[in-house]
């Protein structure tokens, strides 16, 4: 993966968009959109002002990771909707299944419960037992592409909860007649907006997911 840094690069210098381009005659539509998308294409000659402008080198205008995620959805043998978390590396492919499991208890928690109460606790579990892997890979990449990899993973979620049906549990797991789907229960909320906290193998992430569309707030 290759990702610009400009946004991290501007912000170290206390520039701002304006500056960069009025100085280097850049238009603003392509600066915004190098520094929205950290993997937005950019021309050779564009790379080459910046980096004349900024002072550094392409090594230092761009941070490389050697993996390349892609996520997908697949059906495990329970008929439950699973999210595929491809991991490559060169020539080599490891495919791992993440299970959305969606929580309305904060009793699920037991002693790490957070000192704020949620909505909803959506838990990512790693159905084959390699969160060990998962987590030294995510260990392994530069912050950029921690960030990138966790937003990919929340829009996932996102896609999961628009596309499929999922039942809500509570702390134990057992008690059935009460649990909806997420989407009901989330309506039943009567909110534009619930809080949620979603636990990924390597970390807690508090959230804000807008009910209508169904996606997470920036």
């Amino acid at each position: 993966m290759l990702a610009n840094r400009l946004s991290v690069l501007l912000a170290e210098r206390q520039l701002t968009i304006k500056q960069v381009v009025d100085e280097t005659k850049i238009s603003r539509n392509t600066i915004s959109n190098i520094t929205n998308n950290i993997n937005s294409n950019i021309s050779t000659e564009t790379i080459d002002t910046l980096c004349r402008y900024l002072e550094v080198t392409p090594s230092d205008f761009f941070s490389f990771s050697p993996y390349k995620f892609r996520l997908g959805f697949a059906e495990s043998y329970a008929n439950e909707k699973m999210i595929l978390f491809d991991v490559l590396k060169g020539r080599t492919e490891q495919m791992y299944q993440l299970k959305p499991v969606f929580i309305i208890d904060s009793l699920w928690f037991d002693e790490l419960a957070p000192l704020d109460t949620f909505d909803l606790y959506v838990d990512i579990e790693e159905e084959n037992s390699n969160d060990k892997e998962i987590i030294n890979i995510f260990n392994e990449l530069p912050v950029v592409f921690k960030n990138e990899v966790t937003n990919m993973i929340l829009n996932k979620i996102s896609d999961a909860l628009r596309e499929y049906t999922y039942e809500t549990r509570d702390a134990d797991f057992k008690n059935h007649k009460k649990r909806k789907s997420v989407t009901d229960y989330l309506l039943s909320l009567n909110k534009n907006e619930v809080s949620v906290l979603v636990r990924l193998p390597w970390g807690d992430y508090s959230k804000r997911l807008n009910v209508k569309r169904l996606n997470f707030i920036k």
